[in-house]
């Protein structure tokens, strides 16, 4: 107890000090408040947080449309997913062809990780706006899935970098040090709202 302790807050505090270097490095990330109000956002609620510097939120259960990324190509994988998604939103793989479905805002890329942290599989999903979440269209691509997502409790926080940088690495290590049920847990990117932690798929 007292070395997790100990270790927890040397690394935040060591969090601390690189903060003011990521600053001059990266540009501060809008509030989220300014974002939604430009774009459809994803429908959740800000809940009370135990301080340990990750929002904690409430997402609403919604239908998403989800596609794999391909970990044997790092670069070209999250490229290929995305454009997977974008002919989905865009109508071109839905059985209702050419009719534009949209997408909330932000864009989820999940990891499913072991005790190790080493990534065992990847996902990329978005929400379907209020219009089509009563009755989705179906996807006609074999790698793009429509999936109904159970209310879900997150922890985020805004990161202003690249997901290859080490501070942006960093942020994983803190939620975990945070986590004392023993639970295993995916790691979630978003754009927009970067980091978020929830239960993995039994």
């Amino acid at each position: 107890k007292t070395s997790k302790t100990s270790n927890k807050s040397a690394l935040n505090a060591n969090y601390r000090l690189d903060e003011q270097d990521q600053i001059r490095r990266h540009p501060i990330p809008k509030p989220i408040e300014e974002i939604c109000s430009a774009y459809p956002c994803i429908n959740y609620t800000k809940e009370e947080s135990s301080g340990c510097g990750f929002e904690k939120r409430t997402i609403a259960g919604a239908y998403w449309t989800t596609t794999h990324i391909d970990l044997n190509a790092p670069i070209n994988g999250y490229r290929d997913a995305y454009y997977r998604l974008h002919d989905y939103r865009s109508g071109q793989n839905t059985d209702r062809r050419g009719e534009p479905v949209g997408m909330k805002i932000p864009v989820i890329k999940k990891w499913w990780v072991d005790d190790d942290l080493n990534i065992l599989n990847a996902t990329m999903s978005f929400a379907l706006p209020d219009a089509f979440q009563k009755d989705p269209p179906a996807s006609t691509c074999n790698q793009v899935r429509v999936e109904k997502w159970d209310e879900l409790v997150t922890y985020s926080r805004a990161y202003g970098g690249s997901r290859y940088d080490p501070e942006h690495l960093q942020q994983f290590d803190l939620i975990l040090l945070d986590n004392d049920s023993g639970e295993k847990h995916t790691l979630t990117q978003e754009k927009s709202i970067p980091l978020l932690r929830r239960k993995a798929y039994p």
